[in-house]
């Protein structure tokens, strides 16, 4: 195998692990695992290089997400924030300069692999808040809608042989959307949303019946220009590309009645929201403290810090349908630069579901 690994499967990398030592006693390579919290620590990188580990050496990064009380992760761990990216990225370097090839996410994927990935999504995020109409950067809900459709621009596909293939945004991203389905989604909007200034995580469901459970988002919207200021579910799964239709906005902007109107039909139940809730709006200053915003990003983040009591009434705010669609064609004339008014209209239309999404 050499000192190089990346593993497709993780159940194969899960099987790898169980050779090396200390899992092993008897193996003569070694397993360390790197926590992204370690890298806070200055002298971290100089203490591992002072052990003096054998080249072959398998160091597996394992990033820290937050999770509810049933374990379930608010983002994708396959992505990082902009500080603890540079970190990964001077770890990696570091190691790899010292002659250290084996260097892999948790599950098995090659950093090298992970890092692409990130980079896309980071350019993204670039984009979006580099993008101005009319010379004024974007709006919250404008930049929330920009992230929607980079979400949802990959077709629904459903890997059986291995499911971390379409949950992960990572192997998402970095195979072009060759396999995703609700938790992808889910992840990668998540992440994008929080890139871009806009706190929003996955919310999960459980099924009723023994069948397989369901991802969409919560975000939080807040947004003067368009009247709109509360917690909102979505789904970009639902509104994703299929092979015979554009992407939708149809599900960008759930109350939570709808949510549970949802639940109801597909016989779910929705998983722990108060505690989703308490996440996304204890993100502001996180955001702050650890990503790369503009002054008037984290002036809007600090505007907008909530309490969980208010989880009841900022989940069914409502908001003016008519002024989303006029954010969203700001974002289509962003996107297409030489489409005419009335074809934005259209465009606009379509992606609402109002006249019909189809190709």
């Amino acid at each position: 195998m050499g000192n190089y690994i990346d593993f497709e499967n993780p159940s194969d990398w899960y099987e790898f692990v169980d050779t090396l030592y200390p899992y092993n006693p008897n193996s003569t390579r070694r397993f360390v695992r790197v926590h992204t919290t370690s890298l806070n620590n200055p002298y971290f990188l100089r203490e591992i290089l002072l052990q003096n580990y054998p080249k072959d050496t398998v160091f597996c990064v394992t990033n820290d997400i937050e999770r509810n009380s049933k374990g379930l992760r608010f983002g994708d761990d396959s992505t990082f924030t902009g500080c603890t990216f540079q970190k990964v990225v001077h770890f990696f370097e570091t190691m790899y300069d010292r002659g250290y090839r084996a260097i892999v996410l948790q599950d098995g994927m090659s950093l090298e692999r992970v890092l692409r990935a990130n980079v896309i999504l980071q350019n993204w995020a670039d984009e979006i808040n580099s993008a101005k109409f009319n010379g004024r950067p974007l709006s919250p809900l404008e930049r929330y809608l920009y992230a929607y459709k980079k979400a949802t621009q990959f077709a629904y596909q459903k890997s059986y042989t291995n499911p971390t293939l379409h949950e992960r945004m990572a192997s998402i991203i970095e195979s072009d959307g060759e396999h995703v389905v609700c938790l992808g989604y889910s992840g990668i909007l998540a992440e994008l949303c929080k890139k871009v200034g806009i706190p929003c995580a996955i919310q999960y469901f459980d099924s009723t019946e023994n069948k397989e459970g369901h991802a969409i988002t919560m975000v939080y919207l807040k947004d003067e220009r368009y009247d709109i200021n509360g917690a909102y579910f979505a789904d970009p799964c639902q509104d994703s590309r299929t092979k015979n239709s554009y992407a939708r906005h149809t599900s960008a902007i759930l109350k939570r009645q709808q949510t549970d109107n949802f639940c109801l039909n597909a016989k779910m139940t929705i998983v722990s929201p108060e505690q989703t809730f308490a996440f996304i709006t204890s993100l502001p200053k996180k955001l702050i403290d650890s990503e790369f915003l503009t002054q008037n990003e984290e002036a809007e983040l600090e505007d907008f810090t909530v309490t969980e009591d208010l989880y009841e009434r900022l989940t069914n705010v409502p908001y003016n349908r008519d002024k989303v669609k006029l954010a969203d064609m700001v974002v289509n004339s962003i996107l297409y630069k030489h489409v005419d008014l009335d074809t934005l209209y259209k465009m606009t239309a379509n992606e609402f579901g109002e006249n019909g999404p189809q190709l």
